[in-house]
């Protein structure tokens, strides 16, 4: 038996003698790279590309035990969002619309356009090891079978290139993936997490909106998916892997504006005012066909008992993606507009008295909104607790020791009286300043979990490129090993 201190009771998940290792990672945003000059984009630049490291990482996990390793994508693996090239090769601002025949595209051109990170891959699979990937918010497109089957199939064509001795069928069954969540029962629950935070979540797990005059279904993204479509792939002095790179008050962003863009040839006012705009409509469509258009859904993985999926179903945030005011004032609209109205009353002085009455009317919604916008400018640390919380509310209703989260991008830790709950981090590029030249030292983090004779001993750390390395979390949480 599993020796837990606990009231719960758990039975031993796997055979007798049975040696498993599983590694942990998420938040990798594999994209694109370009190289721009004066700070523009600086976490695409090709210098400071985390592929060599993650090489590097998959060859040490594979090289570190001589029976097969399970290797866990837990969520944005692949950055659909910030993909920018079309087939005709010119790089479009916004990227291609997340339907189906653009999503295989795009899955095809990315293998290609990464070939040693998935060369590393399908020798890692072709050893014999298993890799897990789940689907976070910025992959949505793994929902599409059609994208699953490419990128198996672009995989199995990098293994057999180097090994001509290759099972097609035995290499696609040990690369696995899944809609929402991996389950091993009586060990660990690992999920994304992106449905917990309200801004990148949708309701009632809708994510495929169904055009039957092309017969092309196209994906529902929720806020987060869309301002980061229309937003920061067009406002290129913004991180958006970083939230405290773009979650700016007014006068942060003046400051910002004055010192990058004031004397560069990118109009940053005109690119913030149409991006913003196509986000509020876009969704704004979308909340429409909510309710007049039948939404495709699945079913969950059938690994969960339905009582206990209904209760982590409760878990999760209302989606904020659809409250159209909320999202007005987010995008700084309410205040553009503010202006735009005390500017018209004072150039046209026929209609001055109804412009100035309209904008008195606005100013307490501004006035209010500056609260909310300081809460909003505390939101990773508030969001990465919430997280390791609903994870231990995750952990009491699964009976789980171990509960993997992700998401937030802060690598951290929980200890419970059942287990711990971890939150991965990321692999994103992220720095310490705007121009990109101090890297961010808590990233590159996994979670390891090795199973041998009844006794579970786990790790987190952090890779440096060359090897595994403790470090000390954001919290202050310095990674130890521990052994249950």
């Amino acid at each position: 038996m599993l020796k837990i201190v606990s009231k719960y009771q758990y039975f031993w998940p796997f055979k007798r003698g049975t040696i498993r290792d599983f590694y942990f990672i998420s938040d990798i945003h594999l994209t694109e790279t370009e190289d721009h000059t004066k700070f523009w984009k600086p976490y695409k630049a090709s210098s400071i590309s985390v592929h060599e490291g993650l090489i590097a990482f998959i060859e040490y996990i594979d090289d570190s035990s001589k029976f097969p390793v399970d290797l866990v994508l837990n969520g944005d693996f692949i950055d659909f969002r910030s993909i920018q090239h079309r087939p005709d090769g010119i790089l479009d601002r916004y990227g291609l619309s997340p339907n189906l025949k653009n999503s295989v595209w795009k899955i095809s051109w990315i293998c290609h356009y990464h070939p040693h990170l998935f060369h590393a891959l399908s020798q890692f699979v072709f050893n014999g090891n298993r890799l897990h990937i789940v689907a976070g918010n910025h992959d949505l497109e793994f929902n599409f079978m059609a994208v699953r089957r490419v990128l198996r199939s672009e995989l199995y064509k990098y293994a057999h290139k180097h090994n001509e001795k290759s099972d097609r069928r035995a290499f696609y069954k040990r690369i696995l993936m899944y809609r929402n969540h991996y389950f091993e029962r009586d060990l660990f629950y690992s999920e994304h997490g992106h449905m917990y935070d309200s801004f990148c979540s949708l309701p009632e797990e809708r994510t495929l909106i169904w055009d039957h005059k092309k017969r092309n279904p196209r994906l529902l993204l929720p806020f987060g998916d869309l301002s980061s479509k229309y937003l920061s792939n067009a406002l290129g002095y913004f991180n958006p892997y970083d939230v405290t790179s773009f979650l700016l008050t007014i006068r942060e962003y003046i400051k910002v504006f004055i010192k990058y863009s004031l004397f560069s040839f990118r109009s940053m006012p005109l690119r913030w005012l149409k991006g913003a705009l196509r986000t509020f409509f876009q969704i704004w469509l979308d909340a429409r066909y909510l309710k007049i258009r039948k939404i495709h859904t699945k079913n969950m993985a059938i690994s969960i008992n339905p009582e206990d999926r209904r209760k982590i179903l409760k878990l999760r945030r209302g989606a904020a993606s659809f409250n159209l005011p909320l999202i007005f004032r987010i995008l700084h609209l309410d205040k553009f507009f503010l202006g735009l109205v005390l500017f018209l009353s004072v150039v046209l002085p026929m209609v001055n008295s109804w412009l100035l009455l309209f904008s008195l009317l606005l100013i307490p919604t501004c006035i209010a909104f500056a609260d909310f916008r300081n809460r909003l400018k505390k939101m990773p640390q508030v969001c990465g607790t919430k997280m390791l919380q609903t994870g231990e509310a995750i952990q009491k209703i699964l009976r789980v020791p171990y509960v993997v989260l992700s998401h937030t991008h802060i690598a951290d830790t929980l200890d419970t009286p059942i287990g711990t709950i971890v939150d991965t981090g990321t692999w994103a590029p992220i720095f310490e300043d705007r121009e990109g030249k101090k890297p961010w030292k808590f990233g590159n983090s996994f979670f390891h979990i090795h199973v041998e004779n009844k006794k579970i001993t786990t790790e987190f750390k952090k890779w440096n490129g060359e090897k595994a390395v403790d470090f000390e979390t954001p919290t202050g949480w310095r990674t130890r090993p521990h052994t249950t």
